[in-house]
C-alpha cells in the first residue's frame, strides 16, 4: 500500500506518461480525479476511449438509479435499480 498526501494539504497528484501530460490526475481541492485531463469536472472524468467488462450501476445518494450492461450480441440495456 502506497498513501500520498498524508497531511491531507491542498496538493495535487499527477502522473504523466509518454504522451500525456496528465496519464492520471488527482486534484487536491476537489477531490476529482481525471483520466487524460488536469480538469476533472465530476468526481471522474475520462478524456478519451474506455474499454471496461462488466456492468455499470448508477444511483443517486438515496440509492435510486439504473444498472446497465451489455446483453446477448453487444446490445446494451439498462433497467431501474
Amino acid at each position: 500500500e502506497a498513501i500520498f498526501n498524508t497531511d491531507q494539504a491542498d496538493t495535487n497528484f499527477r502522473v504523466k506518461s509518454v504522451n500525456k501530460a496528465a496519464a492520471l490526475f488527482v486534484n487536491g481541492s476537489s477531490d476529482r480525479v481525471g483520466i487524460g485531463t488536469t480538469t476533472p469536472n465530476e468526481a471522474l472524468t475520462v478524456v478519451g476511449n474506455v474499454n471496461m467488462t462488466g456492468n455499470i450501476t448508477m444511483a443517486n445518494a438515496s440509492g435510486t438509479g439504473f444498472s446497465c450492461g451489455v446483453v446477448g450480441t453487444g446490445t446494451f440495456t439498462c433497467s431501474p435499480k
